[in-house]
């Protein structure tokens, strides 16, 4: 029976992969951090910039907009707005608001069609979610 026998006489290789392996988890938290920053951006970016064709109604002596089905929610107070935030642990990162009706204008309701401010963003950064990840892993290999 013939063998194959491989000797590795340059331990350099083997150093780098251990070096690279246990930076690894390093570089996706920080693509992972990259990634929903920009998200987030973007989801708040909508609500501020966009404009709304929905009704228009009287509300604190001040005629307001509300945004059609299917566009970002207007901004009234800005309330759910301030309250979109980040958070991060090992390996995962999530947007998350306080504001109770922030997954009613998302999704909708059986009374109300869907405002959606969240799945909008994150499909906007498609492809660079990969992208993004790949470049933070490279910039902490050796």
């Amino acid at each position: 029976m013939a063998g194959l026998r491989v000797v590795i006489t340059d331990t350099s290789a083997i150093e780098a992969l251990t070096l690279g392996v246990k930076k690894l988890p390093k570089g996706i938290d920080k693509g992972i951090k990259r990634i929903t920053r920009n998200i987030r951006k973007t989801a708040i970016d909508r609500m501020k910039n966009s404009t709304p064709t929905g009704r228009y109604y009287k509300i604190g002596g001040k005629m307001h907009r509300a945004s059609a089905p299917g566009e970002p929610p207007a901004v009234l107070s800005g309330a759910l707005i301030r309250s979109i935030q980040t958070e991060f642990g090992p390996l995962w990162g999530s947007i998350v608001t306080d504001r109770e009706y922030g997954p009613y204008l998302e999704d909708g309701t059986s009374r109300m069609a869907a405002r959606p401010w969240m799945e909008p963003a994150i499909a906007l950064h498609g492809e660079e979610i990969t992208d993004d990840l790949s470049i933070s892993i490279q910039e902490e290999m050796p």
